[in-house]
């Protein structure tokens, strides 16, 4: 069937699909999908309503945006159904569009908007942990108050810290904070939980709010210990798991570590005092 045969309506309830393998006739169904999709950042630069190689591109990367849909450039109901939840939210319309890899590096970060670029990395830090997004969130918090930590070139105390050199690696070209996983399928509101949490904390630092500093779990050397230790404001550091291997291998002494892991394999930031 040709894409004129669907309209906007047709589609999210589940009759047709839109794609570039129907016949290229101009439908005003399509014209609406490529607008609301430019607005949360997936422009096309096919003419309205031609569902073209731009916007099965623009249809394919808001897919992979969205965990539970198959990103296969293909605009069916599933899809529709997270794009009409999501395209008047902030967590789509305001935060989190692509940037290019080439775009996001420590040096570029100030020319974004404070709470994006912190939104970004707290949840390219940790993309599947509550408590660790909050670490990771003091972290940053805690080091804003220490000169030590921050870039002086810039001015707001956050990206200070999140923009001076060799401090973040998320800060460039990460694939999690050029192109967060902002949706989830599902979902009553059609957001990722995980990236939500992450702007909703940067709102939080950005505001002057107060961020709860979470309990975790103590760590001795490579063990996981059953008592719970929290961070305060003196905690500085915070690095991979693997890192945290490599450190104690070479015995460095580090103080009040913890995690909000369950053991130490995969992925995961490990948390202790300078």
């Amino acid at each position: 069937m040709a894409n004129n045969q669907y309209s906007y309506k047709d589609v999210l309830g589940g009759k047709g699909a839109w794609s570039d393998k129907a016949p290229v006739e101009a439908a005003d169904g399509v014209a609406q999908l490529q607008r609301e999709l430019d607005s949360i950042g997936y422009s096309s630069t096919d003419a309205a309503g031609i569902f073209g190689p731009a916007t099965k591109a623009a249809v394919r990367s808001f897919q992979s945006s969205v965990i539970g849909i198959k990103a296969d450039g293909i605009a069916g109901k599933a899809t529709l159904t997270v794009l009409d939840k999501v395209k008047s939210s902030k967590y789509y319309t305001r935060y989190g569009k692509p940037v290019a890899a080439p775009e996001w590096t420590p040096a570029k970060l100030p020319d974004y908007l404070a709470e994006d670029v912190l939104a970004r990395i707290i949840y390219a830090e940790d993309t599947n942990n509550f408590k660790g997004q909050q670490g990771v969130a003091c972290v940053i918090k805690n080091r804003s108050g220490n000169s030590a930590y921050r870039d002086s070139g810039v001015y707001n105390e956050y990206i200070a810290v999140v923009a001076k050199a060799n401090q973040y690696s998320t800060a460039k070209g990460n694939a999690n904070a050029i192109a967060p996983k902002r949706g989830r399928s599902g979902a009553s509101d059609g957001i990722n939980p995980y990236w939500k949490s992450a702007v909703d904390l940067a709102e939080t630092l950005t505001g002057g709010g107060s961020i709860t500093y979470p309990e975790g779990k103590a760590l001795d050397g490579m063990k996981v210990l059953s008592a719970a230790r929290a961070i305060t404001p003196n905690h500085y550091m915070q690095i991979g798991k693997s890192k945290y291997a490599q450190y104690v291998e070479k015995g460095r002494a580090m103080s009040q570590v913890l995690t909000f892991e369950a053991d130490l394999n995969g992925s995961g930031n490990v948390f202790f005092l300078k």
